[in-house]
């Protein structure tokens, strides 16, 4: 993705899939002029249009989303919450709830692995898993033998 405003994302999307203005706009119950306006950017799509969209287009909506907040210039990354967060990773206290900033790098892979199919998925998955308990085991034998505290690639 590399369109800098929402607008100018959904107008390339839509040509690329040939569809009219008037499709989309019936497609998502609204006037042409209505989603004009958000190819434009005079107007930014509500969150349940972005939904409807990223699926019309085979898109993620976090990408949508990453360009609807851009436009607005309140943050240059998205939040999430991690359900099942690892002993490193902060926790979930009574009161509050941890979240993590996603870098435009993520979102960049994030887009790129949801376009895959699952056998694709799960052997990326695995194979960022082995990465991961290869440079544990690594770090955890650096620390047995004594050697500097250095990350180890």
């Amino acid at each position: 993705m590399t369109q800098t405003t929402l607008g100018a994302y959904l107008k390339l999307l839509r040509k690329q899939h040939a569809f009219s203005q008037e499709f989309v706009a019936s497609h998502l119950n609204i006037i042409r002029q209505t989603y004009s306006h958000y190819e434009t950017g005079r107007n930014t799509p509500p969150a349940d249009m972005l939904f409807q969209l990223a699926e019309l287009y085979g898109v993620s909506v976090e990408s949508l989303l990453e360009l609807s907040v851009r436009d607005k210039g309140q943050c240059t990354s998205l939040s999430y919450y991690q359900s099942n967060m690892s002993s490193a990773a902060p926790k979930k206290t009574d009161n509050s709830i941890s979240y993590y900033t996603l870098t435009n790098e993520e979102l960049d892979l994030l887009t790129h692995f949801r376009t895959l199919d699952t056998d694709n998925r799960e052997e990326i998955v695995d194979i960022v898993k082995l990465k991961c308990k290869r440079i544990t085991r690594r770090k955890k034998e650096s620390k047995e033998s004594g050697g500097d505290s250095c990350i180890i690639p």
